[in-house]
């Protein structure tokens, strides 16, 4: 009998019920990941840039067509491990070094959420909850003032322009009706390009963010894992 074979969809698709089943919780670890992976005969750099470009992906708004950035970004992720009141700190004072605000702390029963408002342009909102040993992640962050910032000075500079085309066009090569379309075309222009960097560079702010948010709660859940059995050597050794 010939060997089936399986285009690129279905084999995602039978990795991830086959990956999924093993787990209790519907959530797929790292190692897990990377477990099946290398019986497959995928390199750990492969599944690593796979990874990065998954965490990249997940959560960003479309780039708008009109402004070319996202206008909102958001992160809903599970990670295991236990947040500690010093991860909560650390968290804190990271959060405050990116987004350059003291912000507003809220605690509720399990819940630690930080809001910051972004001189009322990027409003934020952080939360963390702990859950059967594992913390849920979920970062928002809308960009609807930033637009609304660049679309109100793109509209002066684009009435101060059109009144100068006006005025002084008629003495140009080009005529004012000409000059008033190349002054449109190049405010539209800086004003999309200039919303887009700033969108751009304010969501890889909150994955990096994130990313070492994880980074931590592993390094914590490791220290936690390895304690038992440092105790269990140091038993040994007394013994």
């Amino acid at each position: 009998m010939a060997e089936r074979r399986f285009n690129e969809k279905q084999t995602a698709e039978i990795l991830r019920l086959a990956v999924q089943g093993q787990s209790e919780s519907g959530l797929t670890s790292e190692s897990e990941l990377r477990a099946a992976a290398q019986e497959m005969g995928i390199s750990p750099e492969a599944i690593s840039r796979a990874i990065d470009k998954t965490e990249a992906r997940a959560g960003t708004e479309k780039p708008s067509w009109f402004w070319g950035g996202p206008m909102a970004v958001s992160i809903d992720d599970v990670v295991e491990g236990e947040l500690t009141t010093d991860i909560w700190e650390d968290t804190i004072i990271d959060i405050r070094k990116t987004f350059g605000e003291e912000g507003v702390i809220a605690e509720r029963g399990n819940v630690r959420e930080w809001t910051g408002y972004g001189g009322g342009l990027v409003p934020v909102t952080i939360s963390l909850r702990q859950l059967n040993g594992t913390v849920r992640l979920d970062i928002s962050s809308r960009l609807d003032g930033v637009a609304v910032m660049f679309g109100i000075i793109g509209t002066f500079l684009l009435i101060m322009g059109l009144a100068l085309s006006g005025k002084f066009g008629a003495a140009t090569a080009l005529g004012a009706p000409a000059l008033m379309i190349m002054v449109t075309a190049t405010i539209a222009a800086a004003t999309r390009f200039f919303f887009s960097r700033s969108s751009n560079a304010h969501e890889k702010s909150i994955r990096l963010l994130a990313k070492r948010l994880r980074t931590r709660l592993a390094e914590k859940n490791a220290q936690t894992a390895q304690q038992p059995q440092q105790a269990e050597t140091n038993e040994s050794v007394r013994a």
